[in-house]
């Protein structure tokens, strides 16, 4: 019975001691599985938002392409325009280059004194045109 008790004392402390420990850490194992609960339904949550900013991010990238599109089509149709302009305009130039040169032989003509009658101005006085 003596090595009992001898054992017993032996033990007793250290037993006590990580009794008392197992008590004080108890309640812990509760709040690190409410803890774990509540990381769960935090995942849950990431994972939500994580699809819908991936399925945003598609319907961004969709609409960026659409409007990335129609900005193509409607450049080229304002080139397109331009280089109409750009020709009507030279054709403009072309026609009114001509009338001036026209003109600049109508009045060299005159200056020099061969032009045809009526070239020198008509019938009004004071264009040129002698007194009847």
């Amino acid at each position: 019975m003596d090595t009992a008790k001898e054992t017993l004392k032996t033990w007793a402390t250290p037993a006590i001691t990580l009794g008392l420990i197992a008590l004080l850490v108890a309640p812990m194992y509760g709040k690190f599985d409410d803890i774990n609960a509540r990381l769960d339904t935090f995942s849950g949550r990431l994972d939500t938002l994580n699809e819908r900013l991936d399925s945003t991010r598609i319907e961004l990238k969709n609409e960026i392409n659409a409007v990335r599109i129609e900005l193509k089509g409607e450049i080229h149709a304002l080139g397109a325009r331009i280089d109409s302009t750009r020709d009507g305009l030279d054709r403009r130039m072309e026609a009114t280059t001509a009338r001036v040169d026209a003109l600049n032989l109508r009045v060299d003509a005159v200056e020099r004194g061969d032009a045809p009658k009526g070239a020198q101005g008509g019938d009004t006085p004071g264009q040129g045109a002698s007194p009847r």
